[in-house]
């Protein structure tokens, strides 16, 4: 029941991954579109200010038909741009995809599609996206059931012609679908209007315009951030709950919008200010134009903001501050509104002298606060600056390739790349925030497991192993290690341990326990530390017993010969070296040539090859081991977990064996009862 349910679960994160990966791309594709309205709307307010003609006397620089596209158009066009996404990500036919769709809202809306006064001429891009994923959702099963499938590749009809007859009945119950479910949508949400225009016609409070604002603003933010037009998603939502027109509305966009929403124009200035990464200084520098216009796609698309765990709080926190000071600053009287009628596309600094009837001392006023918004933005700019998302420049490549098919492929995995990073930056954020609240009055302990030689069955050596004892006595499993060397304090870890280590084999000293050598896995950051060798190299020198330092194989695979260098130096100071797992998937024989080590550890995949087929394995382990043998390399090997398995390495003629049969995980007093002189006669093992 408990796989069932994990099932569902990723099933369902996986569907809402498709669905952002669709409305993100959907937007992108309108950036362009979207910015030339802008533009126009611009170049026309310029030619009017510069003639002083009334918009109707401007046939080819008239604003109004360029603002009439965020009215009218933008949500068609946001339609069509979503349905081709789509019918791409499902591999349905596009123009089908794009004639249903659009059938499916015209039913859906009926009389509402009215182009007239009425904002978006009835069309919401909250509605889109309902219709459309529904639709195409329903149009599929259908599509893909073949029930439907009426005409048959005989040679009569040509291959669009059956496509065509095919496409009849499911287009058909898909569209007839949506015109039934209109009848109690509506009903609904008429009950819903009903309700909350009674509710707006109480006095309250809550109901004021600063309240109004920020319900206003938190729609938007949130659709903002998921990749939705939030402006237009707000305006959808008060328009469909009857609220009216703000009258103060341009005054505090002129603070909180100041670049667009998340008062974006600091977070660029922040970029270009504090961030020395090329690709964020290029968005920067291409949105900083259309930011001094409040327009922003190319930020929260290109950096991206969208969907960015790391740019989530402060595109809440930077504008609803900016809110907080226009409000304080209304209540003392710093600034005094005398227009309230000014355009959001006005830029910063002149939109407030505008809304003032050009007070300078508002305009220092607003200064302050882009300033505040830049010192705000900044810490989130200066650690997005930590990350390198190498991967890119792999799948970048795929560039290069000339076949359309390739390239769509590229851009769809880029996509859903950039989902599944977000998805796992929140559970990085998730995991180390358990760690930490884990390490909080909790203590680090060593756990020892031993080695046996296999010819006499003796200790020869003990790994050292770390645990978390949490503040609660919890012994926590070593997970919290991956979490630790992600979040880059692999170095601090080792050092831990290693001074865990020195005290502890100080002690055994002092109290006359005759312990074999201690194996430490280190990670390769401290092995290329010239601090942390130095502290190394004098810790096995306070020490009377060799101390075995385990590197994995694949930390030779860069920085050769930085690492052979260190390699040397600690074999030269008397510290055996191990290469640890390998076989663990980047082991290569060659390497066995240049590897500068004493042991050679053969991971536990070959006791579980050896489970699956024990004759081809057990050749396998022959083989390695002789060759290991041959090249003077000591043989050890993991994971031995039964009688069976020991009597094999033995034939296999293993050096070394550790595993749960040998020995399980111990603490310090039970590696000190096992160091204890045992009477004659007693078995290791």
């Amino acid at each position: 029941m408990r796989k069932k349910s994990t099932s569902w679960t990723k099933s369902t994160k996986n569907v809402l991954y498709d669905g952002l990966i669709s409305i993100r791309e959907a937007f992108i594709y309108l950036i362009p579109v979207v910015i030339f309205f802008n533009l126009m709307v611009l170049v026309s307010n310029a030619v009017k200010a510069a003639t002083g003609l009334d918009f109707n006397r401007l046939e080819y620089f008239n604003a109004h038909t360029y603002l009439n596209f965020n009215i009218y158009l933008f949500p068609l066009f946001f339609m069509l741009s979503l349905s081709f996404v789509l019918a791409a990500q499902r591999k349905l036919d596009k123009i089908y995809v794009l004639l249903l769709v659009f059938s499916c809202v015209v039913v859906f809306h009926d009389k509402n599609l009215e182009f007239s006064g009425a904002t978006q001429s009835g069309l919401s891009i909250t509605s889109v996206i309902f219709v459309a994923f529904l639709s195409v959702f329903l149009y599929g099963r259908l599509i893909q059931s073949r029930f439907f499938d009426f005409a048959r590749n005989d040679g009569l009809l040509s291959s669009r012609m059956i496509l065509s007859i095919n496409n009849i009945i499911p287009m058909i119950l898909v569209i007839v679908g949506f015109a039934l479910l209109r009848w109690p949508f509506d009903l609904i949400t008429a009950q819903i209007t009903q309700y909350v225009a009674e509710q707006f016609t109480q006095p309250s409070e809550l109901l004021s315009e600063q309240w109004l604002f920020v319900l206003h603003f938190l729609i938007a933010q949130v659709a903002w951030f998921f990749g939705v037009h939030g402006s237009n998603v707000a305006n959808d939502v008060f328009l469909w709950l009857n609220i009216p027109a703000l009258e103060w509305k341009s005054y505090f966009l002129a603070f909180a919008y100041m670049g667009g929403s998340g008062a974006t124009l600091g977070l660029v200035l922040a970029i270009l200010m504090f961030n020395q990464r090329s690709n964020h200084r290029l968005i920067a520098k291409l949105s900083l134009p259309f930011s001094l216009f409040n327009i922003n796609e190319i930020v929260m698309y290109g950096l991206p903001v969208v969907l960015n765990p790391l740019f989530f709080v402060p595109f809440f926190i930077v504008p609803l501050v900016n809110f907080g000071l226009s409000l304080l600053f209304l209540h003392y009287g710093w600034i005094d509104i005398t227009n309230t009628d000014v355009s959001w596309m006005v830029p910063p600094l002149v939109n407030i002298y505008q809304l003032t009837g050009g007070s300078w001392s508002a305009v220092a006023l607003q200064v302050l606060v882009i300033v505040l918004d830049v010192l705000m933005y900044a810490p989130f700019v200066l650690m997005s600056t930590l990350k390198d998302d190498k991967v890119d420049r792999l799948f970048g490549l795929m560039n290069q390739d000339a076949g359309g098919y390739m390239q769509e492929i590229h851009h769809d995995q880029s996509e859903r790349r950039f989902i599944q990073h977000q998805q796992d930056n929140l559970d990085f954020i998730a995991n180390v925030d358990r760690t930490f609240d884990q390490l909080n009055d909790g203590r680090f302990l060593l756990y020892f497991q031993p080695k046996y030689k296999i010819d006499d069955m003796q200790i020869c050596g003990l790994e050292v192993l770390i645990r978390l004892h949490d503040r609660n006595g919890v012994i926590q499993s070593p997970k919290f290690i991956d979490t630790l060397h992600q979040a880059g304090l692999s170095i601090a870890l080792d050092r831990k341990i290693l001074y865990l280590v020195l005290q502890q084999i100080k002690c055994w000293e002092s109290q006359g326990f005759d312990y074999p050598m201690i194996s430490i896995n280190i990670d390769k950051p401290f092995l290329l530390d010239e601090g942390c060798i130095k502290e190394l190299l004098s810790c096995a020198q306070q020490v009377t017993t060799r101390l075995q330092v385990e590197i994995t194989e694949h930390s030779y695979i860069s920085d050769v010969d930085k690492m052979l260098e260190t390699v040397g130096r600690l074999r030269a100071a008397g510290l055996q070296v191990a290469i640890d797992d390998f076989g663990a998937g980047y082991s290569s024989l060659t390497s066995l040539i240049y590897l500068n080590a004493d042991e050679v550890k053969l991971d536990r995949e070959f006791v579980l090859a050896w489970q699956r087929d024990p004759a081809a394995a057990q050749l396998l382990i022959q083989a390695t081991s002789t060759l290991c043998h041959q090249l003077g390399f000591r043989v050890v090997i993991e994971g031995v977990e039964t009688a069976e398995q020991l009597a094999v390495m033995q034939q296999c003629q293993i050096d070394v064996v550790q595993g749960y049969f040998t020995g399980k995980p111990m603490s310090v007093k039970d590696v000190e009862q096992l160091l204890q002189p045992k009477p004659a006669g007693d078995s290791a093992v």
